[in-house]
């Protein structure tokens, strides 16, 4: 197909085409891919000229890379409308024009900005895993270069605790010039697979002098009070690690007695990632963890409150390790997995915790370290302890309330939304019907007050929203956690940047006023107290300021 026939059948402007830009003496034999131009580029008819170009500009001075002196272009050549991303036919259709720009730039690295560069040239996706990292072009696009996966300057942009990640990344432009890609093969670590228990133990023992990387590999059930551990690890240092497997023998037997006087050793010291739920599940297992003195989850807590803390992000920014982890999916079936592919996962996952410690504490300050140790550690076993012990529920009371609001809930959606075929849960149909952008309850409230046509229906789906979320969430959604008259909510130690707790599996941090009436103490000598202290943190703040007129304020 000639390009002509393909810009008719892709649909795209083409008066907004941006080509790309040529360097006549580039820095280095690089092309910079983004995904389609932005509205400043169309008029300008530059790449990375508007916005996430100046951000684009700053990353790149930072690492010591000059924008005019590089190829820049995008998956696309023209924009999609509203600043959208192209569409998988939209870029297949495109595509003849980056081949072309391959064969004319010659680059001896790709520098792929965003998901829908990443994924187009490489096939993969998940780009704030994958950022930092070099991996293999597609053989579509008939050209062979490793592709180093960044951020989109737009998306650092609108998150600017991305920056500092970011240049660190750009910096890896240079350095793959300079001495090439490294990668886990570096470490080279031999991993031990269910040694007897003799080996286990002469293993451990050497491990207990140092402090030691652990996790353990559950299914797919994510019930700290039910789950079973299928599988464990640990790891000292990058040149080992061993995995013990339990899906066959079940928790018996001399490995599991040698493990488990391991960890209930309060002398050797150990590591954890989401160490919460380690934690809980083990001793739901008959294990009671001591020793606990770091988590890589809460590390990151203290340091960046403002960052993805999960392993694999971690992994991304303080080490080299390629990406190892399975899309979701897959996790699901952890439990039928072939039984060294689980065990190699569980070495990947021990040692990344491993190395994600060392590049975290290499750059914590003393105050981040003591507020680790002193608060957040200790903060596991007082929040498993409250998992554990759960809150009683008066369950009549529950259902009195599910038996008054439910019919109300459905009595709003037969009169005013089932007679029109519209299912006022769905985003989609609402839009349409009412010839909206946005379903926000701010923006439905705003067209009641400026008189809409349909107010009267508008106001009606507020109304059954608020009684739906609250049967849903606050009593069904309770009721069908209970066990035995009780809910165990998980408090998460990193759910919030400022420090306080949050709940899920219900939500108990945010239950509203009338509905607080179904939690109960557990018998005549408890009371429940309400606190909230009003406007903590601007009083916290202006002490810290010190600023006199905040504080005069608060002292009258």
């Amino acid at each position: 197909m000639e390009k002509r026939d393909k810009c008719e059948k892709c649909g795209l402007r083409l008066y907004t085409r941006v080509p790309w830009q040529y360097a006549k003496t580039p820095q280095l034999p690089i092309l910079i891919i983004g995904q389609a131009p932005g509205h400043t580029e169309t008029i300008t008819k530059i790449p990375f000229t508007g916005a996430a170009g100046k951000t684009l500009w700053r990353i790149m001075k930072e690492a010591g890379l000059d924008k005019t002196n590089t190829h820049i272009t995008n998956i696309c050549e023209c924009a999609p409308p509203e600043d959208r991303a192209p569409t998988p036919i939209e870029i297949e259709l495109c595509s003849e024009h980056l081949k072309a720009e391959l064969q004319l730039a010659k680059p001896q690295l790709i520098v792929a900005l965003g998901e829908v560069a990443v994924n187009a040239l490489t096939g993969r996706k998940g780009i704030q895993t994958l950022r930092g990292q070099y991996l293999p072009i597609l053989s579509k696009w008939e050209w062979e270069c490793p592709v180093l996966c960044m951020l989109h300057p737009s998306f650092i942009m609108r998150q600017r605790q991305w920056i500092d990640i970011a240049i660190k990344d750009m910096y890896k432009v240079t350095e793959f010039f300079t001495s090439g890609i490294s990668n886990k093969d570096s470490y080279n670590p031999e991993f031990i697979y269910d040694p007897d228990p003799s080996t286990l133990a002469q293993l451990l023992s050497e491990m207990a002098p140092y402090i030691t990387a652990i996790d353990i590999e559950t299914p797919a059930q994510l019930d700290v009070l039910t789950a079973q551990v299928i599988g464990i690890a640990f790891c000292c240092n990058e040149k080992k690690a061993v995995a013990l497997d339990f899906t066959e023998s079940g928790m018996r037997g001399e490995s599991w007695d040698v493990m488990k006087r391991f960890l209930e050793d309060p002398k050797a010291r150990k590591c954890t990632q989401n160490g919460q739920f380690d934690l809980a599940v083990l001793e739901t297992n008959g294990v009671k963890v001591k020793g606990l003195v770091y988590d890589t989850l809460l590390a990151e807590h203290v340091m960046h409150s403002d960052l993805p803390g999960n392993l694999d992000s971690l992994r991304s920014r303080y080490t080299d390790l390629p990406a190892y982890k399975p899309e979701k999916k897959s996790m699901k079936t952890i439990g039928q997995w072939e039984k060294q592919k689980r065990l190699e996962y569980n070495c990947m996952d021990v040692l990344a915790t491993h190395l994600v410690r060392l590049g975290q504490t290499s750059i914590m300050s003393e105050k981040q370290i003591q507020v680790l140790e002193e608060i957040e550690i200790p903060l596991i076993d007082v929040c498993n302890y409250m998992e554990r012990r759960g809150f009683k529920v008066d369950v009549p009371k529950l259902a009195l309330m599910h038996q008054d609001l439910a019919p109300k809930a459905e009595a709003i959606r037969a009169k005013y939304f089932a007679p029109i075929g519209l299912n006022p849960n769905s985003p989609k149909q609402l839009q349409k019907y009412f010839g909206i952008t946005s379903t926000g309850e701010d923006i439905i409230e705003g067209l009641i007050k400026r008189g809409h046509k349909n107010s009267d229906m508008l106001q009606a789906l507020l109304d059954y929203r608020g009684m739906s979320k609250i049967v849903s969430v606050y009593l069904l959604g309770v009721y069908e956690r209970l066990r035995e008259d009780r809910v165990h909510a998980h408090p998460k130690i990193e759910g919030t940047g400022t420090g306080r707790l949050s709940y899920k599996n219900p939500n108990l941090q945010n239950v509203p006023e009338p509905l607080r009436v179904i939690y109960i103490p557990d018998n005549t000598d408890y009371v429940l107290l309400n606190g909230d202290y009003n406007q903590l943190e601007l009083r916290v703040g202006a002490n810290i300021a010190p600023e006199p007129l905040m504080l005069a304020e608060f002292a009258e």
